[in-house]
């Protein structure tokens, strides 16, 4: 029989003191049962994972947990979705991931964390070489977030996916992200066959246990906000410098024909390192590449673009597995 404590009405299992993985999603979780677990934070050396799904922990909640965890050596992944902080926490949070060397995984869907909080949450980015996934869905993020987001990543060498669906975010905000990971890119140096090739050794390292790759965002979730056809000369540009972005998602924005057909010939065109290698004359390399080669997924379904641009872009993903590519 598993033994619980009682906390505020709420029968916690005994075992969150000892076992690796809190999960308690849905169990009408509050502050005060988010400080009792910040006790398990630094008491329990075996904690790996912790997941409160669906809880009502506001900030105060949040920022204790935070604050245990700032030089917890143990828990890799932190999942606070569907709760009630907001703006404020990000403070907390924010102090955490400046100090935090363990922290792999956070997600943060359905918060109130909006611009204010996305700001101060982006001035840890610079400092924290750790974090390797931050979601950030639903959160009510504009512009003024994005752009904070993308400056951020400037100055971030670890961050692999960054999850920003389902938010308010408007052509100036994509227009930065998209920048940022070009900056990144371009500062790598690494493009066409010796990027993928660091990313295959990069993949074959971290199996391993080791040491990440710290070139740039891989992942980067854009679905269901507001990004329009004025945003995709951005994201051309972009793909042109091959980064080692790898899958992108756009699904459920307003691109219509005129952005799609950008993407289109971006995928289409060698990429700007290609390009130079055969200005440099060797063309023979040039050739056998495919164009923008690290991307493996693109997502562009329900958008607004007609049949006859969605097979441009099936012809110009080329080689590409045709089940990675979502135009519908």
């Amino acid at each position: 029989v598993m033994q619980t404590i009682e906390v505020d009405g709420v029968e916690l299992p005994s075992s969150i003191f000892r076992s690796a993985r809190i999960n308690l999603v849905s169990k009408n979780l509050r502050d005060s049962h988010a400080i009792l677990l910040a006790v398990s934070v630094r008491v329990n050396p075996a904690l790996t994972s912790i997941v409160l799904w669906g809880n009502h922990i506001s900030d105060t909640g949040i920022r204790g947990l935070a604050r245990a965890l700032e030089h917890n050596l143990t828990v890799t992944e932190l999942v606070v979705s569907w709760n009630r902080f907001g703006a404020v926490a990000m403070d907390g949070i924010a102090q955490m991931l400046s100090r935090n060397v363990a922290l792999r995984k956070l997600v943060m869907y359905g918060n109130g964390v909006r611009d204010a909080g996305a700001k101060v949450f982006a001035g840890s980015l610079g400092l924290n070489r750790t974090l390797r996934d931050l979601i950030l869905f639903s959160n009510e993020i504009g512009n003024a977030g994005a752009i904070d987001l993308a400056e951020g990543l400037l100055r971030n060498r670890g961050l692999r996916e960054l999850g920003l669906g389902h938010n308010n975010i408007e052509d100036e905000g994509a227009k930065a992200l998209f920048g940022a990971v070009k900056k990144n890119a371009q500062r790598g140096g690494a493009t066409g066959k010796a990027a993928r090739k660091r990313s295959v050794m990069s993949r074959i390292t971290e199996l391993a246990g080791g040491a990440a790759n710290t070139e740039s965002i891989t992942k980067l979730s854009l679905g269901g906000n507001r990004i329009t056809s004025d945003a995709m000369g951005a994201l051309a540009d972009m793909l042109r410098e091959n980064p080692p972005l790898r899958e992108i998602n756009l699904a459920s924005n307003l691109i219509d024909d005129r952005g799609a057909k950008l993407v289109a010939e971006a995928l289409a065109l060698p990429s700007a390192p290609q390009a130079a290698a055969a200005a440099g004359n060797d063309a023979g390399m040039a050739e056998e590449e495919t164009a923008v080669p690290n991307l493996e997924v693109l997502d562009l379904g329900m958008n607004k673009i007609s049949p006859a641009i969605r097979e441009e872009i099936r012809t110009a993903w080329n080689e590409r597995p045709a089940e990675s590519l979502y135009l519908d």
